[in-house]
């Protein structure tokens, strides 16, 4: 549960505490107060995945999603998912890669599709909206995804100020209560959806976006897939240190299959 400095101090007068609001904010700002990384303590908490004996749960939910691309689809999506923790975990890491999954119609299921890929234990740290603005910069370093829900709707300047979030490996922003400004490493991953085919504008960087024009989705994952289970799959190819960067051949495959997303 997200904290809430206001009710913390309201429990401490309720309890016939004398401790102003100022030092409460002094205290839990302090060393004294353990640090808690909520995406350590959820992927450290999974089940251990074992790749001989386990089901290979990555495989089986993108298997649900009917892409024109089958094959480029299924082994994306597994190191996309590796990226995820990667990102969420390693400091030192930052997905630099929007995964889009294009189709004509709406309601065809693709922003249901993305919210699943969040667990439920990790809801509150999912973003929805992204506005250029300090709190999108902040949500950057506190969120696992930031779902952008319907690209179409965003102009050609947005949709390229929007590529240049891709690659910023850390946040510095002075955040509420906070004296200064402070680097906070980057945590979130995009992922996004739209029903607009043509919807990049810079030729000349492409490579930022994966798209994947997909036919229609089984929505059958929602009762056969325990995203747990994914979820504790992908945590165990990262710490057996899978490859999840694009080789050179995929990076140059991406931008082909983009050419035709271009206004």
């Amino acid at each position: 549960m997200p904290l809430n400095e206001d009710n913390i101090h309201r429990f401490i007068q309720h309890n016939g505490i004398k401790f102003s609001f100022a030092n409460l904010i002094s205290l839990l700002r302090s060393d004294y107060v353990p640090k808690y990384n909520p995406f350590l303590d959820y992927f450290e908490g999974l089940p251990k995945w074992n790749k001989v004996s386990d089901p290979d749960f990555i495989s089986q939910l993108a298997s649900k999603v009917i892409a024109k691309d089958q094959i480029r689809f299924f082994k994306q999506f597994k190191k996309m998912l590796v990226r995820v923790v990667a990102c969420a975990l390693n400091d030192k890491v930052f997905n630099k890669h929007a995964f889009i999954f294009v189709h004509d119609q709406q309601k065809s299921g693709k922003s249901t599709f993305c919210r699943f890929l969040c667990p439920p234990t990790l809801q509150n740290y999912i973003s929805e909206s992204f506005a250029m603005d300090k709190d999108s910069l902040i949500s950057l370093s506190e969120n696992i995804f930031i779902n952008l829900d319907e690209l179409s709707t965003l102009s050609k300047i947005e949709i390229n100020t929007l590529k240049s979030m891709f690659t910023k490996d850390k946040v510095k922003v002075r955040k509420p209560y906070e004296k200064k400004a402070t680097n906070s490493p980057r945590r979130c991953s995009f992922i996004g959806s739209t029903n607009k085919s043509e919807f990049l504008s810079d030729e000349t960087g492409s490579v930022r976006w994966l798209c994947f024009e997909i036919e229609g989705i089984d929505f059958s994952y929602s009762k056969e897939i325990n995203i747990d289970s994914v979820w504790s799959q992908a945590y165990s190819l990262y710490m057996a240190e899978f490859e999840y960067r694009l080789t050179i051949d995929e990076l140059r495959e991406s931008e082909i299959a983009n050419e035709k997303h271009f206004q």
